[in-house]
C-alpha cells in the first residue's frame, strides 16, 4: 500500500453481539504495550501522571487511542460516553470521536486538541514537548461507522465504502499497529427493508476488503478467539 507505515501491521477482529470481540480487542492492544514494555508497565508518553515513570529511557513511545465511533443521543447517551472514556482512560486510551469522516482524521492533530482541551478544564496545559510517538489504534465499531456514513445527512452516502476504505489507507499509513473491531451481522437470515439491506450490503463490502488488506483477521466466538487469517 502506497504510503503505507512501515512495518505496520492491521489486524480485523469480529464477532456478534456479546461475542466478547470488544474485550479482546483491547487485550490485544494490552498484549503490545507488554510486548513494548513490560508486563504491568505503560507507555512513557502517556499524559497520565505517574505512569510517565514507567520506561522514561525509551526514545519511541507507543500511544494507544480508541477511535469512537457511535453517535450519542440524548443526556443518558452522553453519560454512557463519557463513563466509557473513564474507563478506557484507565487502560491507557486517548479517545478521539468519529462519526463520519474517517479519511480526513489526522491523529496529532485530533490528539492535540483533545488534549488540550482536558489540560485547560483541568487547569493543567504543559507545554511539555512529546517524544517520538508510535500509534496503536483501535477503532470500534466499524457497524456503527457505515451507518453513520449511510444514514447521516452529512455522510458519505452511495460513496460510504470507497470512503471508509480511504479513512482505513489513510490510518494504517500513520499508525504502527491498527485494530477495527466490526460487526457480524449476516447469519439471522431476515430480510430487511430496502435502506437497512443497502446498509448491509456496504458493511459487508466493507468488511471483505478490509480482510483482504489485513495481516490477521480473527473472529471471536462465545469469548473465544478464533484465527480466520494470519500474516
Amino acid at each position: 500500500m502506497k504510503g503505507q507505515n512501515k512495518d505496520s501491521t492491521f489486524h480485523l477482529v469480529t464477532g456478534g453481539s456479546g461475542s466478547g470481540k470488544s474485550a479482546y480487542a483491547e487485550d490485544c492492544v494490552s498484549r503490545l504495550l507488554a510486548d513494548r514494555y513490560g508486563e504491568g508497565k505503560v507507555c512513557p508518553d502517556s499524559n497520565r501522571g505517574a505512569e510517565k515513570k514507567a520506561n522514561a529511557h525509551c526514545v519511541t513511545s507507543l500511544r494507544c487511542v480508541y477511535i469512537a465511533t457511535m453517535i450519542p443521543y440524548g443526556e443518558d447517551g452522553k453519560r454512557r460516553v463519557e463513563r466509557h472514556r473513564r474507563l478506557r482512560r484507565e487502560k491507557h486510551f486517548e479517545t478521539i470521536e468519529c462519526y463520519t469522516g474517517l479519511e480526513f482524521l489526522w491523529l496529532d492533530t485530533a490528539l492535540h486538541d483533545t488534549s488540550r482541551k482536558e489540560a485547560t478544564a483541568a487547569g493543567t496545559v504543559s507545554g511539555e514537548r512529546r517524544p517520538e510517538t508510535e500509534y496503536v489504534v483501535l477503532l470500534e465499531c466499524m457497524s456503527n461507522l457505515v451507518a453513520n456514513e449511510v444514514f447521516e445527512p452529512n455522510g458519505a452516502g452511495d460513496g460510504t465504502v470507497e470512503a471508509i476504505l480511504r479513512g482505513i489507507e489513510s490510518l494504517r499509513r500513520q499508525a504502527r499497529h491498527l485494530i477495527v473491531v466490526t460487526n457480524e451481522v449476516f447469519s439471522d437470515g431476515v430480510s430487511y427493508d430496502a435502506e437497512t439491506m443497502r446498509y448491509l450490503s456496504y458493511l459487508g463490502a466493507v468488511n471483505q476488503a478490509m480482510a483482504a488488506q489485513a495481516d490477521m483477521v480473527t473472529e471471536v466466538v462465545y469469548g473465544i478467539p478464533v484465527t480466520v487469517k494470519t500474516g
